[in-house]
């Protein structure tokens, strides 16, 4: 899978420059995505954005074109012989602006402006040329030069025709002038071929450009809805006239909502990565996808209940459960459709209350919305959207950023880090023993089945009470050979990694940590189901 994103190192400094990297499908998930098994293939330096981004891709794809062609030879050592391997490309991943470029296609603004290329035809606002792919006709629309289609049934909406697309392009391509250009690139949404068309092994266009799981679920959608909650000036200004039952995240709600969602962090197990700020404070200074993530869909029902409306929190809920069905790693076919039901319902919805076909609200519905409803088909196609999302790149992008030493030069400092990793990652894989080798931590205690006992430990025998010896003769009664085990020399260890890989600390160690905030590690995760205390 190639891999592009703009990044920012500086956070008040205007200095974005791009990365592109490979991401080896053929390793299992859980490798695939660390920074040893990431191939950075190259940076392009800022401030600006790249006005030809296929130029600075064009080195790398003339590349993977001809080992497809010739093949990859590789030394099998195992069986003493030499092998070729020919590379398939599977998917391309980036944000909705460098998507556009890739993909040659109008963009997020265009009639239709859909990411996937589906088809999806939007409707602007009178005077207006920026289209939002709204379901329902406005108010006063039925006479409207491009949007007087009428309402558009949810349950039949296109999806991405390979047939279509290059019918499409052929149709922009053969283009006289100018004039007819403009025109066919307005109903094709297509303004010129892609680079990815001359790869000779890759997924037919455009079904090699899958939804994106990061920008638009989380970081797109989460500022929408608080800009709908908070009633933001850029969002509320054209619209002052109507009631808005929904912005209720204002004055002193939003205020108290913010302390709200920063004490809870306290109880985020630190496998949970980083737990949300108080996004009254730092919502629009710095916030992280992952912060939007656990603020919005994980803690999102919690910490507004009884601060939304009731239809507008049941509308709500309804996105949170179909979003988390999404992010599973293992899917079943039934979560999958009903996961589909719950967004198509939401988008539906989200119309109704928020929009009521007044055009003053078009702008409301961004291709965010409409990306919802493409998540469920993508992960049927693709399998969890979770293995091909942007995550791993925003994971590169924080590991480089923590490399640049020297702020005179960033992207020549960032350019050189890319290098060295990638020599690195080369080295260990051609010669696997100069990898950092992992092994248990020194003192602990390998309990089995993915159990492993960590320090500290306690140095004397623990005194148990009474209901704890209760507790013990209980548990041990129907284990092996249990009249062998002491079941009074007992002694406290501090921490337990569980099979999840999440590390839960003892009450007896986490109690004499003094800060107000810090974060409870005695919550696990068992049998994926309950979360509960240990």
């Amino acid at each position: 899978m190639l891999s592009v994103d703009g990044a920012q190192f500086y956070k008040n400094k205007q200095l974005e420059c791009w990365i592109y990297i490979w991401i080896i499908v053929d390793l299992s998930p859980e490798n695939r995505y660390k920074i040893r098994n990431i191939l950075p293939r190259g940076v392009i330096p800022g401030p600006n954005s790249p006005k030809n981004i296929e130029s600075f891709l064009f080195p790398g794809l003339a590349h993977v074109s001809a080992l497809q062609r010739e093949g990859l030879p590789i030394g099998d050592g195992f069986n003493r012989r030499r092998a070729l391997a020919f590379i398939f490309l599977l998917l391309v991943l980036a944000d909705a602006v460098a998507m556009a470029e890739l993909t040659g296609s109008v963009g997020h603004h265009g009639l239709k402006g859909c990411r996937l290329l589906c088809g999806f035809a939007g409707r602007n606002k009178p005077k207006g040329s920026h289209y939002y792919p709204t379901l329902l006709r406005p108010h006063g629309f039925e006479t409207h030069r491009t949007s007087s289609h009428p309402d558009i049934d949810i349950n039949t909406l296109p999806d991405p025709d390979p047939q279509q697309y290059q019918s499409d392009l052929n149709d922009v391509i053969s283009s006289q002038n100018k004039t007819e250009h403009g025109r066919r690139r307005l109903h094709t949404r297509i303004c010129k071929p892609s680079i990815f068309d001359g790869i000779p092994r890759i997924l037919d266009l455009p079904t090699c450009f899958p939804g994106n799981l990061m920008h638009q679920p989380v970081i797109n959608l989460a500022a929408l809805l608080l800009d709908l909650w908070c009633a933001r000036p850029d969002t509320h200004d054209a619209d002052r006239d109507s009631p808005w039952p929904w912005a209720v995240l204002t004055g002193d709600v939003w205020l108290e909502h913010g302390k709200v969602v920063a004490e809870a962090a306290s109880y985020l197990p630190t496998s949970f990565g980083r737990p949300p700020r108080n996004p009254q404070e730092k919502v629009s200074s710095g916030y992280k996808a992952w912060e939007f993530l656990n603020y919005l869909y994980g803690e999102g029902p919690g910490v507004l209940y009884g601060v939304l409306p009731e239809l507008y929190y049941s509308h709500f809920c309804k996105l949170v459960w179909g979003i988390r069905i999404i992010y599973q790693h293992c899917i079943s076919h039934d979560q999958i459709l009903v996961a589909h039901k719950l967004l198509l319902q939401w988008c539906l919805e989200f119309e109704i209350l928020y929009v009521q076909r007044n055009p003053d609200h078009l702008h409301f519905v961004c291709q965010c919305v409409h990306s919802i409803t493409h998540l469920a088909k993508e992960t049927y196609r693709l399998g969890p959207l979770s293995l091909s999302s942007q995550w791993t790149m925003e994971r590169v992008i924080g590991y480089f950023g923590s490399l640049l030493q020297q702020p005179s030069k960033p992207f020549q400092n960032l350019a050189a880090q890319a290098r060295r990793v990638a020599h690195v990652n080369t080295m260990v894989c051609m010669w696997p023993e100069l990898g950092r080798q992992e092994h248990n931590p020194l003192g602990s205690m390998d309990l089995g089945n993915g159990y492993l006992l960590l320090g500290p430990k306690d140095t004397d025998v623990h005194q148990m009470s009474l209901t704890e010896r209760t507790s013990l003769d209980d548990f041990f009664s129907d284990y092996p050979d249990a009249v062998k085990i002491d079941l009074h020399s007992v002694y406290r260890w501090g921490r337990l990694r569980i099979p999840v890989e999440q590390t839960a600390r003892s009450r007896w160690k986490e109690m004499e940590r003094s800060s107000n905030m810090t974060r409870t590690d005695r919550n696990v995760k068992v049998r994926g189901l309950v979360l509960g205390r240990v």
